[in-house]
């Protein structure tokens, strides 16, 4: 499915006060599903394309990305390979289950560019949706940053203390975004956690 993905960077905020904004919205955003921790081991060309298409805001661009979810800093089961597309806030994804995290086996149906892993992180997010079906929210926070090696999974993390705040929505309805955004006290912004990740931990 194509949809809009809006994102808002907010800082000077807590989870807890982001979450009761998101809450008393007119559209009665209630939470989808439990909590839970998101890690992601991002995979990029050896030039760097991926992130140096997003950092310069190249209109369309593709994201990969192994992704698995829980406590467990290397997953000993399968993960998901996620090729995230965009044109610019409209984005889609598909999604390969791989039954391993091994990088150089990559199963997928696409031909793919030669990729090396070049970052990983991990962060909390909340799932909430509003009461209409139509529009839903994401609020990230916790956001840890760490060199790619999976040889050393408990290396010190490098600690963004921003919220991401992420609204997605399918494309027929951006014509109503109004009722959705009016109401939310957050500046949209440009936000890629890879770029950032990159930036913080000086793996470019």
């Amino acid at each position: 499915m194509r949809r809009y993905e809006r994102k808002y960077r907010i800082e000077g905020m807590s989870f807890a006060e982001v979450s009761a904004i998101v809450r008393q919205h007119p559209l009665a955003f209630r939470e989808e599903y439990p909590m839970r921790t998101v890690r992601n081991l991002y995979l990029d060309t050896p030039e760097l394309d991926c992130f140096v298409d997003n950092l310069h805001g190249v209109q369309h661009r593709v994201k990969y990305r192994l992704r698995w979810y829980g406590e467990e800093a290397i997953p000993d089961g399968p993960v998901n390979l996620e090729l995230k597309r965009k044109d610019a806030d409209i984005g889609s994804k598909q999604t390969y289950r791989q039954s391993t995290i091994n990088p150089e086996r990559l199963d997928t149906p696409e031909t793919l560019p030669l990729l090396y892993p070049s970052l990983r992180n991990h962060y909390r997010r909340a799932y909430f949706r509003s009461f209409n079906g139509l529009y839903r929210l994401t609020i990230d926070f916790d956001l840890q940053f760490q060199p790619p090696q999976l040889t050393i999974p408990h290396s010190p993390g490098t600690h963004d203390p921003a919220i991401i705040v992420e609204l997605k929505y399918d494309v027929k309805q951006d014509l109503r975004y109004y009722e959705v955004g009016q109401f939310l006290p957050f500046r949209a912004s440009k936000n890629s956690k890879y770029v950032t990740g990159m930036l913080l931990v000086g793996a470019t």
